[in-house]
């Protein structure tokens, strides 16, 4: 298959070299459009280094994109590429970033492509530009919000022999609400204490993930999705623990003094909230907090 990833950051670059790897052609389109074919190189868990080559976009038709950008980036960066490539109809669109909330938006964008929803619990960390390491092994999951069989298997065997541990979900937005709840608690708090991952477990921090879960699954059980609060609570320490020496994307947001995803995150809980009139205090409180810290390195 000929995969097109959208935004060659670290999770790019990982599913990209893991696709390279197991002989999928693989390109890669960034800010200013397609990335011309150049090396890159993977870091795996045992710290053995694997060269691989990126292909041109005119090399072979497309069979999947698979958007791994920041996801308030994602319309933009899709409707950039839809503009200067043909895609065949056929090609599923994929997409794979943390936050909720702009599925809509890209449906009504994409709307003769099959689009799919997926989440991952790899962890990646990029090197260099063109060197990423594989910090942590996990599920992806991945599902489609409307039906699309024609395009199920393909896709998923492609990514599971690359991956190793693959799941179809066909109620995808279980998973994504879980891992939302999961990024709106560790996400937030280490950005806003500027800490590792690991701090979470520590008994300063359990007032607050108790009340985010709590808070959260209240929400989503408005919207029709049962959720329990003491597991996701304690999954979250369970995350926290496992990746215990890594900075959660958010912080590492903040010290490099870019746009956070908190209005994607906690902000779209707070907004499913109002529409279900649930009060969510402290998703409110640190969505504030994360915006202030935005607003003193960003020029608005």
């Amino acid at each position: 298959m000929h995969w097109l990833i959208v935004g060659p950051g670290a999770l790019g670059q990982l599913y990209g070299s893991k696709l390279a790897l197991h002989d999928h052609s693989v390109s890669f389109w960034g800010r200013l459009g397609e990335v011309a074919p150049k090396g890159y190189e993977l870091i795996d868990r045992q710290g053995h280094t694997t060269a691989w080559q990126t292909s041109t976009i005119q090399s072979s038709p497309v069979d999947a994109v698979l958007v791994t950008t920041k996801v308030f980036q994602a319309e933009a960066a899709l409707r950039q590429l839809l503009e200067q490539v043909k895609l065949p109809f056929s090609s599923p669109i994929i997409l794979l970033h943390n936050g909720l909330g702009n599925a809509q938006a890209i449906q009504t964008l994409v709307p003769q492509h099959p689009l799919l929803l997926a989440s991952s619990r790899h962890g990646a960390l990029l090197v260099q530009p063109h060197r990423v390491q594989h910090t942590g092994e996990g599920l992806t999951q991945i599902g489609s919000i409307s039906p699309t069989p024609h395009v199920q298997m393909p896709v998923f065997r492609a990514l599971n022999s690359a991956l190793g541990q693959v799941e179809w979900c066909d109620d995808i937005m279980i998973q994504l609400w879980q891992k939302l709840i999961i990024n709106a608690v560790i996400n937030p708090l280490t950005a806003r204490d500027q800490v590792l991952n690991g701090a979470i477990n520590t008994p300063a921090y359990h007032h607050d993930v108790q009340q985010l879960c709590t808070q959260a699954c209240e929400v989503v059980q408005h919207a029709g999705i049962d959720i329990c609060p003491e597991q996701m609570i304690n999954t979250v320490f369970d995350v926290a623990t496992a990746t215990a020496h890594n900075k959660s994307s958010m912080l590492q947001d903040v010290l490099h003094h870019r746009t956070t995803e908190i209005d994607y995150i906690n902000g779209y809980i707070v907004a499913c909230a109002e529409q279900f009139h649930v009060d969510v205090p402290n998703h409110q409180t640190i969505v504030q907090h994360i915006k202030q810290i935005e607003r003193s390195y960003i020029h608005l």
